[in-house]
């Protein structure tokens, strides 16, 4: 049986966000929300997720910032999910550059969101190896949704 992944979502709290959480949860992840970016370090730290959604458009710090953060962090191999309104070319770059496992935007179906989170998750159990260091070493292949 494949082991329920922790979950934390960065979101502003929403309907949509409730929906997303229910929808993992009923995957029989175990999912965390909270709605700005201090928040999402903070508990980067304490739960140690297996993955992060996180939305660009956060109060305290916002999603870039986060991203930013994790990206030199001991987390820094998890993957993480990055939820825009709209990307260009350029922010997508930059966010593959810190990152982020994929892209989705706010206009994708919350099947695609649920099925893109999957993806990744997979991903990274199957291509997860252990490193010279004994360190995990995180060979996911990045496609983001755009």
């Amino acid at each position: 049986m494949e082991r329920r992944a922790r979950i934390l979502i960065g979101q502003r709290l929403s309907q949509d966000t409730e929906v997303l959480a229910e929808c993992l949860r009923a995957c029989r992840h175990q999912v965390d929300a909270v709605s700005d970016g201090l928040s999402v370090l903070e508990a980067v730290e304490r739960r140690q997720p297996d993955l992060v959604v996180i939305d660009l458009d956060l109060p305290e710090l916002d999603g870039l910032t986060v991203l930013e953060a994790l990206s030199r962090a001991p987390t820094r191999n998890m993957p993480i999910v990055v939820a825009a309104d709209s990307a260009d070319s350029d922010l997508v770059e930059r966010l593959v550059e810190l990152g982020a496992s994929a892209v989705l935007l706010g206009s994708s179906a919350l099947v695609e969101w649920v099925e893109r989170i999957h993806d990744v998750l997979a991903t990274r159990r199957s291509t997860s190896t252990l490193g010279m260091d004994g360190s995990r070493r995180h060979l996911d292949p990045i496609v983001p949704i755009i």
